[in-house]
Parts: C-alpha cells; sequence; structure tokens
C-alpha cells in the first residue's frame, strides 16, 4: 500500500512539473542550463526598441550541416529552432553599420576601438 502512495506522490509531482514547463515554455520562458550566461529562468520576448550594443539577444542558429553536426556532437542543446536545437543566447557587440576587426592577438576591434565597458568583462563567444 505504502508504494501504491509514494507512485502517486511521484507521478502527480512529475505530470505537474512536466505541465508547469510547458506551460511556461508556451509564454515564452526558458531555462538556461549552459555556463556562457547566468543560470536560470529567461523570458524570451520581442524587443520595443532597436538592439543595441551590450544587449542580450536568443538567436536561431542557421539550419546548416554544420550546425546539425554540432547538435549531434551535443556541443548545440535540443530545442524549437530550425533543425531542433535550442537559441543561443549572444551579447551584441556591433550594431548595423559598424566594422568587427578579430585580430591574433585576442584584440576586438568594432569601429576602430578596442572593446571594453562591458558591465561583466569580454563578450562571451
Amino acid at each position: 500500500m505504502k508504494q501504491l502512495v509514494w507512485f502517486y506522490r511521484i507521478s502527480s509531482v512529475s505530470l505537474f512539473t512536466l505541465g508547469l514547463i510547458v506551460l511556461l515554455g508556451g509564454q515564452g520562458f526558458r531555462v538556461n542550463l549552459t555556463p556562457s550566461e547566468p543560470l536560470g529562468l529567461w523570458r524570451i520576448v520581442k524587443p520595443d526598441r532597436p538592439i543595441l550594443v551590450g544587449d542580450l539577444v536568443f538567436i536561431c542558429p542557421p539550419d546548416t550541416n554544420e550546425m546539425r553536426a554540432a547538435r549531434a556532437r551535443g556541443y548545440l542543446r535540443f530545442g524549437r529552432c530550425a533543425g531542433r536545437v535550442a537559441p543561443l543566447i549572444k551579447t551584441v557587440v556591433a550594431t548595423s553599420g559598424q566594422v568587427i576587426e578579430i585580430h591574433d592577438d585576442v584584440r576586438t576591434m568594432v569601429g576602430g576601438s578596442l572593446i571594453r565597458g562591458f558591465p561583466d568583462g569580454w563578450p562571451r563567444a
């Protein structure tokens, strides 16, 4: 009898958790478990202003052979983007009209200026 009670409890908690994940996912919420940005619950919304340098954006990688290979190797997580991969979280380092130069000595220039001033250091890859 006790085993049946535990089975019902575990089943109820599992169904509740699954329903919560589906509900939050439909509202644009995503859980970030990667080290590229802070861990936690994120909400994806369409911006109501132009994208600026320093903004965090969610992007879907293109559905190419390289991205499919990256997914097959486990570099990209499962998700709802084309190719069945999860959106990537990226920091904007340049906007339209700016030129990015990447040098061998790990300097990154935007419009001739070294990238500095990000609140938590260098932009993440």
